[in-house]
Formats: structure tokens, sequence, C-alpha cells
């Protein structure tokens, strides 16, 4: 657990999560809700710099519900996921 400033993603597995320059993103995954698992289609960021937690809105076309999925890290900058 990395305890930080903000909201840190809910518990989850089957997630991916890359690091790009001093960002930590968590993309995805699932969770158990007590009755089912459900695929999340969510991403969080944390900064190493100031130990700080973020939801990211995503805009625009968006990826679909997923765990268990596989994300490559693209010129340092892009996050490509698959699966």
């Amino acid at each position: 657990q990395v305890d930080g400033i903000g909201t840190p993603p809910p518990p989850r597995v089957s997630h991916s999560a890359t690091v790009i320059d001093h960002k930590l993103y968590i993309i995805a995954g699932g969770r158990f809700d007590g009755r089912q698992w459900i695929s999340c289609d969510d991403v969080f960021a944390f900064d190493f710099t100031n130990c700080q937690w973020k939801a990211l809105e995503i805009t625009g076309v968006t990826m679909p519900r997923r765990r268990g999925h596989s994300a490559g890290l693209v010129s340092n900058r892009y996050i490509v996921v698959f699966g």
C-alpha cells in the first residue's frame, strides 16, 4: 500500500501499472463487490514527487471495462493497452 495525499484507487486485481517520468498510472482491473467480480474502466495516477493520488478524467473515446490486460509504454510518452 502506498500512502499519500488524495484518494487512491479502490483495491483491485488484474490491472496494469505503468510509470512515465515521475508518475505511476494504474489502469482498469477488477474488483469484487461482495457478490461478483466487476471490471473497471478507470485510470489513477500517483505522482512520486508529491505523493499525491489523482483519479484521471478520461474524455473522448474511452476504453471498455477490462481486467487481465497488458499495457506497454511507447516513446516514453504513450501507454498502449492490449486485451
